[in-house]
């Protein structure tokens, strides 16, 4: 490669200018990178999701076991917005252990998707390191 001083075109030495591979690696490198930006704030937002549905999961199991501790006799009541409903403690346990339920089988799915997005990921840096790698010439 050398540079002409008027034009500061890089050129091969056959002869044909460089400029055009140069933009073809600048797309895709830029392409690259806005899927990497992409998926990394896809990565916060499941990590964001995975951190609410495991709290709403322990707060769920903690009030299950301090229901379960009350006698069997115990009134007890559902918040519904700014009221409460009287509510069976059965009912109360029930809707408990499903509420846990839904939230594993979300934090399976969000997991999942978090694996997914770590290998789109790697793909990416991949890619781009190939990009910013220089050939070899022969």
């Amino acid at each position: 490669v050398h540079y002409t001083s008027n034009t500061r075109e890089h050129t091969r030495m056959s002869g044909q200018p460089t400029h055009m591979i140069d933009i073809k690696n600048k797309e895709a490198f830029l392409e690259l990178q806005s899927k990497m930006m992409e998926y990394n704030r896809s990565m916060q937002q499941i990590k964001a999701r995975i951190t609410a549905t495991s709290n709403d999961k322990r707060r769920s199991g903690y009030t299950l076991q301090e229901i379960e501790q009350l006698p069997p006799t115990t009134r007890t009541y559902r918040a519904v917005g700014k009221a409460f409903i009287l509510e069976s403690r059965d009912s109360l346990k029930a809707d408990l252990n499903k509420k846990m339920e839904r939230a594993d089988a979300d934090l399976t799915s969000l997991l999942n998707q978090s694996k997914y997005l770590e290998k789109q990921v790697m793909e990416t840096e991949s890619g781009i390191k190939e990009l910013l790698v220089p050939v070899p010439r022969k």
